[in-house]
């Protein structure tokens, strides 16, 4: 069932709007919409999302990690294992 839910998600489109005027246009170029388009070398949109929707029916969460260059820049975005992921809220501290 699980394969199911994933692949109908990654049929989907993830699309980039930007908030104007008129309430929202579709982003048509930048860093956000390629990001989108192409989340990690080896990795599709619709790869990231089947795998983010299968976590979530697997494990009930699913966490994508950002990952930056050298300057900071973000680069990759990937799903995270739910089994090695520790979520914690930016206030408060993890030991």
């Amino acid at each position: 069932m699980h394969q199911v839910l994933a692949d109908a998600a990654a049929s989907v489109p993830l699309i980039a709007y930007r908030r104007s005027e008129d309430g929202r246009e579709r982003m048509s170029g930048g860093r956000l919409a390629a990001l989108l388009e192409r989340p990690a070398p080896a990795t599709t949109q619709a790869n990231l999302i089947a795998q983010a929707v299968a976590h979530l029916t697997l494990y009930g969460n699913a966490y994508l990690g950002k990952f930056r260059d050298e300057n900071g820049v973000l680069e990759q975005i990937a799903c995270l294992n739910p089994d090695a992921a520790l979520a914690a809220s930016p206030a408060s501290s993890v030991a």
